[in-house]
């Protein structure tokens, strides 16, 4: 449902570094399409490592997915989709993510607050969409 509306709306979907490794193998040829059509963007993984690395080194993150926080700063994204409680209070921490500052979508706030999301006017071009 959620790739149907990236499809459909404007957002796009980040991978790089770690996160595209933890993906399942099997996805590889779903992530590929999604890269050729426009709505997957892939972040080099050598720029998401440099970035995990610096945070890894200067600053204390609640989560454990120090990468997750490298790849929006390194992208730009700034809409995180997630259940990861640590993580949601990592990414809304602006010393970590700003200008602008992140935004969370719970998964449990369905797909219609996803779709009235990517619908509306406060999605900027810098406000691409990381699943988690």
């Amino acid at each position: 449902m959620v790739i149907g509306l990236l499809k459909r709306q404007r957002g796009k979907l980040y991978i790089g570094g770690t996160l595209k490794s933890e993906l399942p193998l099997k996805l590889r040829p779903w992530l590929d399409a999604g890269v050729r059509a426009g709505w997957i963007v892939n972040v080099p993984d050598g720029e998401v490592g440099r970035e995990t690395a610096c945070l890894l080194g200067h600053h204390v993150l609640e989560s454990n997915d120090h990468h997750i926080v490298a790849l929006a700063r390194v992208s730009g994204a700034r809409v995180l989709v997630s259940r990861d409680q640590a993580l949601i209070r990592d990414f809304k921490d602006q010393r970590l993510i700003s200008q602008p500052p992140g935004k969370v979508l719970p998964i449990d706030g369905g797909m219609s607050r996803i779709r009235r999301f990517l619908q509306g006017d406060g999605l900027c071009a810098r406000q691409a969409l990381v699943f988690w």
